[in-house]
């Protein structure tokens, strides 16, 4: 179920950088929120900053949970703005 979750994820998150015109080269920092989530992880840290297409690759490589948080909370901020 959860590798379905994460595949799903990997579908809105391209649907979303079409969106919002956004490259997958995007950068994202992630928060101490993401790196803190458990369960399968790619060990990422507080601060990091990677690229969309990189949490992509290690959301679906290591399956990782804290990819998924950090990705959500990128597009999560956005859409809130949008709504307001």
């Amino acid at each position: 179920m959860a590798s379905i979750t994460k595949i799903m994820t990997f579908y809105v998150v391209w649907k979303l950088l079409e969106r919002f015109n956004l490259s997958r080269d995007e950068l994202v920092e992630v928060s101490a929120n993401a790196a803190s989530v458990i369960g399968s992880t790619a060990k990422l840290k507080k601060g990091d900053t990677l690229t969309i297409w990189q949490l992509l690759f290690a959301l679906i490589l290591p399956s990782g949970n804290d990819c998924a948080t950090a990705i959500a909370e990128f597009f999560g901020t956005r859409l809130r703005n949008e709504a307001m």
